[in-house]
C-alpha cells in the first residue's frame, strides 16, 4: 500500500515538473502570419470582376476611411482578402513601376517610375520613386510623391488595418523638371495577414490643375 502511495506521489511530481517546463518555454510572435484559407459563405457582388482602376479606387477609399484597429465591414474585409497581397512568414515583395499620366484639360504629362518593396527577414519596407515632367516644365508648380504600405490583420472576427505608413516628399523648387524620393521604414505590425503597397504622385500646374498618377 505504501509503495502505491509513493508511486502516485512520484507521478504527480513528474507531471507538475512537466507543466512547469511547458510554462517556461517562450512563445514567439512574428510580424507576419500565414493567412487562413479564404472561405466565405457570402458573396459580395460589389467585389466581383473589378477593373484595375476600380480596385485602385477601392483600396484608396478603404485605407482613407479606416483608422488602425477599426473593424472593417464584411464587404470591405472580403475585398481585402480577394485583392490584397499576402506577406506571410516567408514571402517578400518587390514591385517595379513605370507609369505616365497627365491632366485631361491640359498638356502637362509626367512619368512616375521606381520600386517599392517589403521584406519579411528585416521586417522593413521602402522604395524609391522619380517623377519626370514630359511637357513644359513651367506648367508645373509642384510635385508630391508618396509611397504607401498598409497591412491588414484580424481584429476579433473581422479584418482591420494593423499598420499604415508613408514615405513622401514635395519638390522644394518651383517649376521642377523632375523630383525623386527614397527611404526605408521598420514594420511594427503584429500578425499581418494581408499587404498593400502603392506609389503615387500628385502634380500641381499653373492651369490651375492638379492630377494624380498611380504607380502600382
Amino acid at each position: 500500500m505504501l509503495n502505491n502511495k509513493c508511486k502516485v506521489k512520484k507521478l504527480v511530481a513528474m507531471l507538475m515538473s512537466f507543466v512547469m517546463l511547458i510554462a517556461l518555454i517562450p512563445i514567439s510572435v512574428t510580424a507576419f502570419a500565414d493567412p487562413p484559407e479564404k472561405k466565405s459563405s457570402m458573396i459580395f457582388y460589389e467585389n466581383e470582376n473589378l477593373t484595375q482602376e476600380q480596385i485602385d479606387n477601392r483600396f484608396n477609399e478603404i485605407n482613407s476611411r479606416y483608422s488602425v484597429g477599426e473593424p472593417f465591414s464584411s464587404s470591405d474585409a472580403d475585398f481585402i482578402m480577394k485583392y490584397a497581397m499576402e506577406p506571410g512568414s516567408s514571402r517578400n515583395h518587390s514591385i517595379n513601376f513605370d507609369k505616365t499620366g497627365g491632366s485631361k484639360s491640359w498638356t502637362t504629362w509626367v512619368n512616375l517610375s521606381g520600386n517599392i518593396w517589403q521584406n519579411n527577414t528585416s521586417k522593413q519596407w521602402g522604395g524609391n520613386a522619380k517623377v519626370t515632367v514630359l511637357g513644359t516644365v513651367y506648367d508645373v508648380t509642384s510635385i508630391y510623391i508618396e509611397l504607401e504600405c498598409v497591412m491588414y490583420g484580424y481584429n476579433g472576427t473581422t479584418i482591420s488595418i494593423v499598420y499604415h505608413s508613408y514615405i513622401s516628399g514635395t519638390s522644394p523648387v518651383y517649376n521642377p523638371a523632375s523630383y525623386s524620393i527614397s527611404g526605408t521604414k521598420n514594420i511594427t505590425a503584429i500578425g499581418a495577414l494581408y499587404l498593400y503597397l502603392n506609389a503615387s504622385c500628385t502634380v500641381s500646374t499653373t492651369q490651375p490643375t492638379t492630377f494624380m498618377v498611380l504607380g502600382c
